[in-house]
């Protein structure tokens, strides 16, 4: 019987290392399938991150062409603005010049009066002419030598 337990506890020995190697092994298999759901989950978080990064450069370049044709647009308009502007202006100062030659013309003519008067009253009054004159370049001289 001695010999009977020596064996059974052999046999439960190397049973108990069959269980443990069987244990062992499906403890790597356990980890490699853990490590292998990790590498899943790690490439779906990547993946996710890809899309959300791709979804907001998409978003960027929509916005920075909404933002394009808006500057666009708006000088388009600036641009209609001052060329209309500058049309005004143009017929503006177009009139207001018809207008000064026209009363430089008016000037002009009002002073070519002025002087044939002033030519016929020295023709009708020479001699108090000349001595308004004198008296006139008197008065100069006393004061440009003070």
């Amino acid at each position: 019987m001695a010999n009977a337990t020596k064996n059974d506890r052999q046999g439960q020995e190397s049973s108990g290392f069959k269980d443990h190697g069987q244990q062992q092994g499906s403890g790597q298999q356990g980890a490699q399938g853990a490590a292998s759901g990790i590498a899943g989950a790690a490439s779906g978080v990547v993946d996710t991150v890809k899309d959300a990064a791709s979804n907001a450069m998409n978003w960027a370049s929509d916005m920075a062409g909404t933002a394009r044709d808006t500057v666009r647009d708006y000088s388009s308009t600036a641009a209609h603005a001052v060329g209309d502007m500058g049309h005004t202006i143009g017929s503006q100062a177009g009139h207001y010049a018809d207008e000064a030659r026209e009363y430089a013309g008016v000037a002009y003519d009002k002073a070519g009066e002025l002087g044939r008067d002033f030519s016929n009253l020295i023709r009708r009054n020479p001699i108090p002419t000349v001595l308004a004159a004198v008296g006139v370049g008197f008065l100069l001289g006393r004061t440009l030598r003070s």
